[in-house]
C-alpha cells in the first residue's frame, strides 16, 4: 500500500465527494481549484452512484466519458496541476 494515498478514498464517489466538500467549505485558492474540479466531474460523478443499476450499453458509454472526464482533469492548467497521488488512486478505485 502506497504510503501517500487519500485516506478514506475508497471509491470515485469518495473522491467526487472529497473536492465537493473543499468547494463548500475551502477557503481562497483551494476552495477555487475544488470547484473547478467539481465542475469538470460533473459529467461523471452522479452516474457512479448508480453504477450497480447500469445497463452494459450505459456502462459502457460511462467509461468513455470517464476517459475524457479524466483526461480533462489530469490536462487543466487554470490551477495547480491534479494531484498524481489522488488520480492514481481514482484509477485504482474506477478499475
Amino acid at each position: 500500500m502506497k504510503a501517500s494515498l487519500p485516506a478514506g478514498i475508497l471509491s470515485p464517489t469518495d473522491e467526487f465527494d472529497y473536492w465537493a466538500d473543499i468547494a463548500r467549505t475551502g477557503r481562497g485558492d483551494s476552495k477555487e481549484q475544488a470547484e473547478h474540479f467539481v465542475e469538470i466531474f460533473k459529467p461523471v460523478s452522479k452516474d457512479y452512484g448508480g453504477l450497480d443499476a447500469m445497463s452494459l450499453m450505459d456502462a459502457m458509454e460511462m467509461v468513455d466519458v470517464t476517459q475524457d472526464t479524466l483526461d480533462d482533469v489530469w490536462r487543466q492548467t487554470e490551477f495547480d496541476p491534479y494531484p498524481e497521488n489522488r488520480m492514481n488512486n481514482l484509477l485504482d478505485c474506477i478499475g
